[in-house]
């Protein structure tokens, strides 16, 4: 039997950091299709944030390609590793149910894997759209492909 995800390891960083060819492939494809989508409006973006960002990698792509991002999380471990792998990225502890309370918009909000983790989709979406100024980024993984590139 195989096992999908290696114990103890943390899904971000071994899909990050792994040298598996296959998964590098898998990522560096959706980092360049994300690279496509943000820069033709990167101007328009004063403000960005990536809720459940997790260990911070896409938050940091993205702060790589110019934007005014921060990284939320509701994981403090996550956001322990975040901070100490980026340090320059502000990365606080919010809820994607619970951004209105922040009583803050942001030009762009990057919910990138996070949907299919939530007992409701449907609320977190209503919040992201309530807070985006301007811009809101989905994205679930392509599951059967990247299980496939795993083994």
């Amino acid at each position: 039997m195989f096992q999908i995800y290696k114990k103890n390891v943390n899904g971000n960083i071994y899909k990050y950091e792994t040298k598996n060819p296959l998964i590098r492939f898998v990522v560096n494809k959706f980092l360049s299709d994300l690279k496509t989508l943000v820069l033709p409006i990167k101007n328009e973006i004063n403000s960005a944030l990536e809720i459940g960002c997790g260990e911070g990698y896409i938050t940091k792509f993205l702060w790589d390609l110019g934007l005014n991002i921060e990284g939320a999380d509701i994981s403090l471990e996550a956001l322990k590793i975040a901070k100490e792998k980026f340090p320059e990225i502000n990365f606080t502890h919010k809820s994607i149910y619970e951004l209105t309370r922040y009583n803050k918009k942001w030009d762009a909000i990057f919910a990138i894997e996070v949907l299919e983790h939530l007992s409701d989709p449907e609320l977190a979406v209503e919040e992201v759209i309530k807070c985006s100024n301007k811009f809101v980024f989905l994205s679930v993984p392509n599951e059967p492909f990247f299980r496939l590139a795993i083994f």
